[in-house]
């Protein structure tokens, strides 16, 4: 029954525009005047729009009970929760390091993942303090020259490099950070043991 109150009301529209295609230029003057604004439209009492689907009951939002307006705390709240804005979490870099180790130890040998835990502990100790959020490709080299400067061998820092380079990419596919750290031109190098420790 529902189906076919549709269906009738549906060919009503289309008479309805068929209709509107065969006005008088009286009529289309006088709508380019409603629509220019020159005339206020006042609605005919015996036209009623056709209904073609049911309307849902409109939810209106809470009232203040004194003007009418929406207080402000819950006018914040329907905002929020229509257009949440994006959280980023500020996390330290030692705090990232072991959820990465946590996520694949599964996944990895047992001297790799020893390997990782030696890492933590013992290198990038200053950079481990920072939040993830603010370390850029100028603050890892500055990591790396200074474990070169340490004396340690080079493929030592490249294997501690590898690592964080791991733990980088990890806290951003887990939104930790809000853009990957471009770290093309980044390498530790020989070079950084020249110059003395500070």
């Amino acid at each position: 029954m529902e189906f076919l109150k549709k269906i009738i009301a549906w060919f009503k529209a289309l008479i309805c525009g068929l209709e509107a295609l065969e006005e008088s230029p009286e009529k289309i003057a006088a709508d380019q005047a409603v629509l220019t604004g020159a005339v206020s439209y006042t609605k005919p009492q015996d036209q009623q729009p056709v209904v073609i689907y049911e309307e849902r009951e409109e939810v209106k939002p809470a009232e203040d009970a004194t003007n009418g307006m929406v207080e402000a705390e819950e006018f914040v709240e329907m905002t929020e929760t229509l257009n949440p804005e994006p959280s980023f979490q500020y996390y330290k870099l030692s705090y990232v390091m072991d959820r990465y180790i946590e996520s694949v130890a599964g996944e990895k040998a047992v001297s790799t993942i020893k390997g990782y835990l030696s890492i933590r502990r013992n290198y990038f100790l200053e950079l481990q303090e920072m939040g993830v959020n603010e370390i850029d490709a100028v603050y890892v080299q500055a990591a790396l020259d200074d474990e070169m400067r340490k004396g340690l061998a080079l493929k030592t820092v490249q294997n501690a490099y590898r690592f964080l380079k791991n733990v980088l990419e990890y806290a951003f596919q887990e939104h930790w950070i809000q853009r990957p750290i471009n770290l093309e031109y980044v390498k530790p190098t020989i070079f950084a043991q020249l110059r003395p420790a500070k």
